[in-house]
């Protein structure tokens, strides 16, 4: 998913958590991000007695509806539901208290995430927390932003434009997408920056009944989780922020921090195809050779799927599929290998299935609103790029960089430049005074939230404390590194942040 400044969406990967949720989503986290409101710092869990009403809802788990103004300006006006789950800890003995847990996004379901995922996370931390997520405002079943029943229009223009008339088509496929929004969900656009969400977490701390708030944020949940803490920093309790971005940075330098992680994620898949007997790509050639060849091939003559009679895949669908695996990093390269072995042979249908859990395509054409949720929090937070000649001489420079990925990963969030509702001022660097120690995870060769951001995080917070694993995938809790997995949950269970310098 491309990111608010940037390109992507920072969640885990979108095709990863969809695929555990629905039985897949991208998650890129921009960095950078920007957004302001009219309320005063500390305020929101001021509204009168949040509460949350449990059902049972299947599976262990407990489901809740936390009510929250739209406009922050308006607290007794038009209220917004946002949808809450619980599992409860496993060791009544054991428990300690709440955990809030954010996938990342923007637009992802935090509700679909928990239940897929509670049972992975380590077991000394199901022990001791009950495991909490929710739908931010706009997202899921938290009054999800709608703009149009399918995005096959706009997925079949080409992101990489090669002349000005493709150029003009995909600025118009997404002018019809913004109208679109406008027209189904024009009176919610202006009312779902993450900021706006920063205080709806501190009116579900609250309703949870927590004097502090402990959170586990991914990727762009790491920006939520870092203004959270600037807003209400004697509220903070345990806060792990993995795989975070920069807020910092502006839009062109975190579209093209972006574009170069997930190129140098791309090399090193093609440095070990070449290099290792047992990738099949090989067989084309050299493999950055035989892919620039695949990719530009799918413009003119896409390649039939043949699960789905019909359909094909071009280079926009290609693109995407590509960098779902790669924010998966090593752990993705075989399946990598095989979706690009079968579109030579002339099967997409691997490639294409990657491409729909992208999308949020189903198998009827229509989209999840996953997407539309996040251009319009992404696009409401900014940094603004600019209008659609800014993007296209942004993509220029990007592409100077990062010449396979980087076209795609501006065009992403071409959106941006022609959305009905502007973007908020600038947060800049986050220092979140008074806080005590908020824990920094760095993934360091992390393609979708390179490295350099999480240092930059850790500086910024005036209690940040940094903690680098060594790895190339997005995001390092609970992806089976065990020595991360433990000095994350010895923080979580203890407060005591690890040695300043440890590496994982």
């Amino acid at each position: 998913m491309p990111g608010p400044h940037g390109p992507f969406s920072c969640a885990r990967s979108r095709a990863l958590i969809r695929a555990l949720a629905i039985a897949v989503a991208v998650v890129v986290a921009g960095a950078g991000l920007r957004s302001v409101l009219a309320v005063a710092p500390a305020t929101a869990a001021s509204s009168p007695n949040p509460t949350l009403a449990w059902r049972s809802c299947g599976g262990g788990f407990r489901c809740a509806t936390l009510r929250v103004p739209l406009d922050e300006a308006r607290p007794d006006g038009k209220q917004l539901g946002i949808a809450v789950i619980r599992r409860p800890a496993r060791d009544a003995a054991d428990r300690i208290g709440t955990l809030v847990v954010n996938p990342g996004g923007p637009g992802v379901s935090g509700v679909d995430f928990l239940r897929a995922q509670a049972d992975s996370f380590p077991a000394a931390m199901q022990d001791a927390f009950d495991l909490v997520a929710f739908d931010p405002r706009g997202v899921g079943g938290s009054g999800p932003v709608d703009c149009v029943d399918s995005l096959d229009p706009l997925f079949a223009q080409q992101f990489s434009p090669t002349s000005p008339e493709r150029r003009d088509a995909l600025v118009d496929a997404y002018r019809d997408v913004a109208a679109g929004c406008a027209a189904r969900s024009g009176g919610l656009l202006a009312h779902v920056s993450t900021l706006e969400t920063a205080h709806d977490l501190d009116r579900l701390r609250a309703a949870l009944g927590e004097d502090h708030l402990d959170y586990l944020g991914y990727s762009y949940g790491t920006y939520l989780g870092a203004l959270y803490a600037r807003e209400f920093p004697d509220r903070v309790g345990r806060i792990v922020l993995d795989g975070p971005v920069d807020p910092s940075l502006d839009g062109a330098a975190g579209t093209l921090s972006q574009a170069r992680g997930f190129e140098r994620g791309l090399d090193a898949f093609f440095t070990w195809c070449a290099g290792d007997e047992s990738c099949m790509f090989r067989e084309y050639g050299a493999p950055a050779a035989a892919y620039d060849a695949l990719r530009a091939r799918l413009v003119a003559d896409p390649v039939p799927a043949e699960d789905q009679p019909g359909r094909s895949l071009g280079q926009t669908r290609f693109d995407a599929a590509v960098l779902q695996l790669l924010y998966g990093g090593r752990s993705q390269w075989r399946p990598l290998d095989r979706g690009l072995t079968a579109t030579e042979d002339g099967n997409s249908s691997p490639l294409l299935e990657l491409a729909d859990a992208y999308e949020g395509r189903d198998d009827s054409g229509r989209d999840d609103g996953a997407l539309e949720s996040f251009w319009a929090i992404a696009c409401r937070d900014g940094p603004a790029i600019g209008d659609v000649a800014a993007a296209a001489a942004l993509e220029a420079e990007v592409a100077r960089v990062a010449p396979r990925l980087g076209p795609f990963i501006v065009n992403n969030s071409l959106a941006c430049s022609v959305w009905p509702q502007p973007a908020l001022p600038p947060t800049g660097p986050i220092a979140a005074a008074g806080t005590p120690p908020i824990l920094v995870v760095g993934t360091t060769r992390d393609p979708a939230t390179p490295y350099s951001q999480a240092r930059a995080l850790a500086r910024q917070l005036e209690a940040g404390v940094l903690l680098t694993v060594a790895g190339r995938g997005h995001t390092s809790f609970g992806t089976g590194n065990e020595c991360a997995d433990r000095v994350v949950v010895r923080f979580l269970r203890t407060g005591e942040p690890p040695p300043a310098g440890t590496r994982c």
